[in-house]
């Protein structure tokens, strides 16, 4: 990256250069030939003013004008100096400058020398070039840095931005476990006074989903084919201590190319346990339905809600949260006297805010 990143600045300077060194020398150019029309009209001419001498000195001062122009803007850019009178850099750095302006004046005024023999013609445009240099270089040096700066600057927000991402969605996850847990744990102590032998087969497969949970705990984004398969582990367990009392069902699931924050469905699913009756007379009827458009899946419970149900929504709200941090969507609920659902939009693969 450093590598590609030095052959683009070395690019850009040299092609600046070209242009500064153009824009500084054509005018006087211009000037100079003009000037030398003159005198041949007026029958003055100079020797100094011969075409062969013209154009060799006004090639030489092209050539000297861009290493000049390449060499100051490297040189300002790589010296760290700001515009601060306090600094010795910045002292440091005008004094090199300084130096470094007249001997390119010196060396043009020298060569010239060896193409006009009257130097004087050229030496008042030989300073004005080198100051038009001057300015660009520093103009352009400081232009290269200040963008440079704003590059860093949002790229180090970029890293602060993800970093509070992935702090955000750790602290949402972390939320989610606890109460997981505690209800695996109670439904487990109940089994195990009534029925061992279904403690011991719920107990399999609950240590299937914790495994499985706590490996796509890591991640922000799962498939949504592994997302279905840890909702049906987590169904099968709730049918052990359930039975008929529950019916379960799954439609128009196509699993193509979608994820989802991983324990999405198990929230939605102990949500509809949690508040509704759940009775042989009343059996609580669970369906995950994917939209015909497959962009949303969602999670429907006829609505049976318990008396004394009194949640606090840290379920949704969390989970809400997630998915505006990952996506920047959010969850939609749908509530009647009968049905009670929650769409969760499914999210593409790289169509997300947040890379794993």
């Amino acid at each position: 990256m450093n590598r590609l990143k030095e052959k683009t600045n070395k690019s850009f300077n040299i092609w600046s250069s070209l242009i500064i060194s153009l824009l500084a020398n054509l005018p006087i150019m211009d000037i100079a030939l003009k000037r030398n029309d003159e005198m041949h009209i007026e029958h003055k001419v100079h020797e100094a003013f011969n075409p062969a001498g013209i154009f060799a000195d006004m090639l030489t001062q092209l050539i000297l004008s861009f290493v000049f122009a390449y060499f100051l803007i490297n040189f300002l850019q790589k010296n760290k100096w700001t515009l601060n009178l306090y600094k010795l850099t910045f002292w440091k750095t005008i004094f090199t400058t300084i130096l470094l302006y007249f001997f390119f004046i010196g060396l043009l005024i020298f060569l010239s020398s060896f193409f006009i023999d009257n130097i004087s013609f050229v030496i008042s445009s030989v300073i004005t070039r080198g100051i038009l240099i001057l300015i660009a270089s520093i103009f352009l040096s400081n232009y290269i840095k200040i963008q440079e700066h704003r590059k860093q600057i949002f790229i180090h927000n970029t890293i602060l931005k993800q970093q509070n991402l992935n702090s955000q969605i750790e602290v949402l996850k972390n939320q989610l476990n606890p109460h997981f847990f505690f209800n695996a744990l109670n439904t487990l102590s109940w089994l195990i006074e009534e029925d061992k032998e279904k403690s011991q087969i719920y107990l399999h497969k609950l240590s299937f989903l914790l495994r499985s949970s706590i490996e796509i705990q890591k991640k922000i984004l799962v498939p949504l084919e592994t997302e279905l398969e840890l909702a049906d582990a987590y169904m099968h367990l709730l049918s052990i201590r359930f039975g008929e009392k529950i019916i379960y069902k799954k439609q128009n699931i196509n699993i193509l190319n979608s994820e989802i924050p991983p324990m999405s469905l198990q929230t939605l699913l102990e949500n509809a346990i949690k508040h509704n009756i759940v009775s042989e007379e009343f059996p609580l009827t669970i369906s995950i339905n994917q939209s015909e458009d497959l962009a949303y899946i969602s999670v429907i419970n006829n609505y049976m809600i318990k008396k004394d149900s009194q949640g606090s929504g840290i379920g949704l709200k969390n989970l809400n949260d997630r998915y505006k941090v990952i996506s920047g969507k959010e969850i939609k609920i749908k509530s009647d006297k009968k049905t009670f659902e929650v769409v969760l939009p499914l999210i593409i693969k790289n169509d997300k805010v947040l890379n794993n």
